[in-house]
């Protein structure tokens, strides 16, 4: 039982560390997790062990189990928020953004830990990871400085949502056709370019 409390303690304060100063007063350490938000950050936190296991695979050069991979991410990242949103600790606005600060940080960790290797292993077209580098980097901007600013946490917006998602199926296309359509291309820049302007002039607190 103690065990079981050091245990819970241990990933409140795991929750606690990615956030911005202003906010270290509205997050309660003693929040009771209902199965609902226990869920949504396990779902989460699996892209830990999803990155390891994408690496491997690309190594080994397993290219349909890594496509499967990749579709079960997109809906554990999709699940994740919908089953968090369920609990009712989601009217908690410090957990939220902490989870979103989570759920962004390691949705990149997995995204690259897939990219880079399959660049050197499977020969994915570096143009295709450039354009996806250079999206994730203005991203990464628009919404880092508005946080380390005044602790401002965007709401993930769809179409920035979709580019992220169409990434992923330039990989599963890769694998399965041996190159990226121009059409998938197109898509993932207007959607990525609709995303990041959305981030700029229509900012919407989570």
């Amino acid at each position: 039982m103690l065990k079981s409390l050091s245990m819970i303690r241990a990933f409140q304060s795991l929750l606690m560390l990615p956030v911005h100063r202003s906010r270290s007063a509205a997050f309660e350490p003693e929040l009771d997790f209902d199965w609902q938000a226990a869920l949504g950050f396990l779902l989460t936190f699996a892209k830990i062990p999803f990155a390891l296991l994408a690496v491997s695979l690309v190594m080994r050069n397993r290219s349909l189990a890594l496509s499967a991979l990749i579709i079960v991410a997109i809906v554990f990242d999709v699940l994740d928020g919908v089953i968090f949103g369920c609990s009712r600790l989601c009217s908690n606005r410090a957990l939220r953004e902490r989870r979103r600060i989570w759920d962004s940080c390691l949705d990149r960790v997995f995204m690259f830990s897939v990219l880079v290797p399959a660049v050197v292993v499977m020969h994915f077209p570096t143009t295709v990871f450039a354009l996806v580098t250079v999206r994730e980097l203005v991203v990464w901007v628009v919404t880092a400085l508005p946080y380390l600013n005044s602790g401002f946490v965007h709401k993930p917006n769809l179409p920035s949502k979709l580019g992220a998602t169409l990434a992923g199926f330039t990989v599963i296309f890769f694998n399965l056709v041996g190159n990226v359509p121009l059409t998938l291309i197109i898509l993932f820049t207007l959607f990525s370019v609709t995303g990041i302007a959305l981030y700029v002039v229509r900012p919407v607190r989570i």
